[in-house]
């Protein structure tokens, strides 16, 4: 995210909750890791334009709606929809009324695999499969003979929440899937497997990794 995209995200989110026109002396905003990181940067800046002092609190989509409805934090960073962080955390549907979210961004879905892997392409649909244990090697689409070691996210966090809503649906993730905590774990363990498979948002992405190509665009709002 560029500096000038950043504060104007800021403002606008700032505006939308009616927190500029306050006398908050501090506004503090929880939640998903990859928004966070992409407004870190330009802290400095941010609070410079809003004149007001802003906390930043990495957690994840989930987490950060779960703030948000026990009253420790004054804006949600939630890099899905209020109803998907809302289902990773079981959240009760009338906790919801009032709440209203405000699209600032959106950060590309990737999938990755390790760089010894052959392949350069799946479709969603391949990638539907392979996440749900339908597919369990990669010789079904085209790779070597090697069972296919997917890690994936929680609930609770953006990028799974988006696989949820436009991918996956009702459908879980295998139970043979690893499931790590946070984005940011994702890259570097799959750089270390080589039949390993994982998504992340490009945010929270890092070296080591090979990124898939595929036939439909898929991403996070942010």
């Amino acid at each position: 995210m560029k500096p000038s995209n950043a504060l104007k995200s800021l403002a606008a989110l700032l505006a939308f909750a009616g927190l500029a026109s306050t006398a908050h002396a501090q506004i503090k905003l929880h939640g998903a890791a990859a928004l966070c990181a992409a407004l870190q940067p330009h802290q400095t800046s941010i609070e410079s334009q809003s004149g007001q002092k802003v906390t930043l609190v990495s957690k994840n989509a989930g987490l950060g709606l779960q703030d948000l409805l026990e009253g420790k934090t004054d804006l949600a960073m939630v890099t899905a929809s209020i109803k998907g962080a809302a289902a990773g955390i079981k959240a009760d549907a009338a906790a919801l009324s009032g709440l209203q979210s405000a699209e600032v961004a959106a950060d590309p879905i990737l999938f990755v695999v390790h760089p010894s892997n052959s392949l350069d392409s799946l479709t969603l649909e391949q990638i539907k499969a392979i996440l749900t244990g339908q597919i369990t090697n990669w010789k079904e689409v085209g790779g070597k003979d090697a069972a296919i070691k997917v890690f994936g996210l929680a609930n609770v966090n953006g990028p799974r929440i988006a696989l949820n809503e436009q991918l996956l649906g009702e459908t879980d993730l295998a139970k043979s899937a690893t499931i790590r905590q946070t984005p940011k774990d994702i890259t570097p363990i799959v750089a270390q497997v080589p039949e390993g498979f994982g998504f992340l948002g490009k945010s929270n992405f890092g070296p080591g990794v090979k990124v898939l190509k595929t036939d439909k665009p898929l991403a996070m709002a942010m």
